[in-house]
């Protein structure tokens, strides 16, 4: 009898997959909201750039890994809507939290505000650009998908 450590066969039943799938879901997000807060903790302890570097690569990679995958399979998220109002609000709390940090870091509101501003539009652009790119690929999949319905 032959023992096998990893099988490529699925041995879960739908249900199965599912909940492992949701937490899947859950440790990404407790993984990088977490990295997150090591990160803006660190950086408000005053550490500096050689310390949190590990972490900053991981992040950027995650989140890298994990936009691309979204834009490839034209998802965009499960709650809220693809859309610039959405992108707005988003970008407004990003540059608000980023504001708010380097006030209290630095102490220099004016610095601060300008920090907040040019992250908050920074952040927009980014949002609008990866909402164009997720919806072309959407509508591309989409015409896939009726073509291959129609044969």
């Amino acid at each position: 009898m032959k023992f096998h450590f990893f099988s490529k066969k699925n041995l879960l039943d739908e249900m199965q997959e599912q909940k492992m799938s949701k937490i899947e879901s859950r440790g990404c997000h407790v993984f990088f909201f977490g990295l997150l807060a090591a990160l803006v903790i660190q950086t408000a302890m005053g550490a500096g750039t050689a310390q949190v570097a590990g972490e900053w690569i991981i992040l950027m990679g995650v989140s890298l890994y994990m936009l691309i995958e979204n834009i490839r399979n034209g998802l965009w998220d499960r709650h809220l809507s693809a859309t610039s109002g959405t992108n707005l609000l988003c970008s407004l709390a990003a540059a608000a939290v980023v504001g708010g940090f380097t006030w209290v870091r630095n102490g220099y509101w004016p610095g601060a505000l300008c920090t907040a501003i040019f992250s908050g539009i920074l952040c927009f652009v980014a949002l609008q650009w990866a909402m164009r790119l997720t919806q072309k690929r959407r509508k591309t999949l989409d015409k896939q998908e009726e073509e291959n319905e129609d044969e």
